[in-house]
């Protein structure tokens, strides 16, 4: 945010720390983003990321942005909190993302104070979009696709299935490989059995993280990602079998997270 209140937005490539180390960040951010906004005008990094849940991760991140950033002051925390602050602000509430990964957790208003654990999508993920990308391509293998549906995700893809096991057993992001194909169900949205596709990983969904919550149905719960926003009508439709309202539903946090971060600036200027 500008001094005259003005808001101007920029992207960069995502930085992961687990994929990263401090001075490849450094050379990213020097190469692309101080073009765009001279770093001694930055007085507040916030900084959320994938992978940023451990003091050592979250080192590696800060320490780049301290670096280029030399007259800021620095935050770096997991994305599951920038889903909560975006989509709750200071109130209490359950926070949910459903992109190529899911992962929930109970926000009190300032921090996550209860996460049932995200298994990633090997192991867990349920109702993601690696999640919602395998159940379609097992079933393109198994050939139990409805015909008019295999022929759609053929000539879509022109992928075999030796293509399929190189891609998630041989090489690297096997989980966005796998996620890409949700979109192959939104395409699809109106077959019957696209739609049971995914009731099947909305219902995995609520059973496997938001039903484990104690307080899951005296909260709505938000959700940041594509997987949930293009798919809302089901979500909702499964919810209601739970007893789960749902609240606010974004593709993307950030606009609602530069407000909650403004908010925060304007009250505290310190911070």
């Amino acid at each position: 945010m500008a001094d005259d209140g003005s808001i101007s937005h920029f992207e960069t490539m995502g930085f992961n720390p687990l994929f990263m180390d401090t001075n490849a960040i450094i050379a990213e951010l020097e190469r692309d983003f101080i073009s765009k906004v001279p770093a001694e005008k930055i007085t507040n990094v916030f900084f959320y990321g994938a992978s940023c849940s451990s003091n050592e991760r979250k080192a590696v991140v800060a320490n780049a942005l301290k670096h280029v950033f030399k007259q800021s002051e620095v935050m770096v925390d997991h994305d599951m909190l920038a889903a909560a602050r975006a989509l709750c602000g200071n109130k209490p509430g359950f926070a949910a993302i459903l992109g190529t990964g899911a992962n929930t957790c109970y926000y009190d208003g300032n921090y996550i104070v209860e996460n049932i654990p995200a298994l990633g999508f090997i192991l867990g993920d349920e109702g993601s979009g690696a999640y919602i990308g395998r159940m379609i391509v097992r079933e393109f293998i198994y050939k139990t696709l409805p015909a008019e549906l295999s022929q759609k995700f053929y000539q879509t893809y022109q992928l075999t299935k030796d293509d399929i096991f190189a891609a998630v057993y041989s090489k690297p992001l096997p989980n966005r490989f796998l996620a890409q194909f949700a979109t192959f169900a939104t395409r699809n949205i109106e077959h019957p059995y696209i739609i049971a596709i995914l009731e099947k990983a909305f219902d995995d969904f609520f059973t496997n993280h938001i039903c484990r919550y104690d307080k899951h149905t005296e909260f709505p719960v938000g959700f940041v990602g594509s997987v949930a926003y293009y798919h809302s009508d089901i979500l909702k439709r499964v919810a209601t079998k739970y007893n789960v309202t749902v609240g606010t539903i974004v593709k993307e946090p950030i606009s609602e997270l530069t407000q909650y971060h403004v908010g925060l600036l304007k009250s505290s200027p310190s911070i």
